[in-house]
């Protein structure tokens, strides 16, 4: 299943940064933020309804998913801005390296372990994102 959700995220965050793209050309970034995030207020509320799970367990770990929910808020803002400046066919790209931060995080703080397959696809990442920004 892990492929068949990870091809969905591909489909619909590259959806996702196309519409982007085009909303901003006729609204401010601080519309076009409220709007999206205001759908995903709505489909977070469904979801907690119809799981109709208490948050009671997650305890002071609640904490991570604060800190998750305000770093992606900030990178989200970031992105509309660089969106709304920028060209769609670069500022897409270049933001998609982001999981070469989660990669070296994972290495420094988490421990695990680099093959050198990771290693090199992580190296790749950075001459790409070098190359669409020159």
């Amino acid at each position: 299943m892990w492929l068949l959700y990870s091809i969905l995220t591909i489909a619909f965050w590259g959806m996702w940064g196309f519409i982007i793209k085009v909303a901003s050309r006729y609204m401010e970034w601080y519309q076009l933020y409220v709007l999206s995030n205001l759908v995903s207020f709505i489909l977070s509320a469904g979801i907690l309804l119809w799981g109709r799970q208490s948050f009671a367990t997650v305890g002071k770990f609640a904490l991570y998913g604060i800190a998750a929910g305000l770093l992606g808020t900030m990178g989200y803002i970031f992105f509309i801005l660089a969106i709304r400046s920028g060209k769609v066919s670069i500022v897409v790209p270049l933001t998609a390296t982001y999981p070469v931060i989660t990669f070296l995080m994972g290495i420094a703080i988490l421990r695990e372990q680099v093959q050198i397959h990771h290693l090199l696809g992580t190296i790749l990442a950075i001459a790409g994102a070098i190359l669409l920004s020159l």
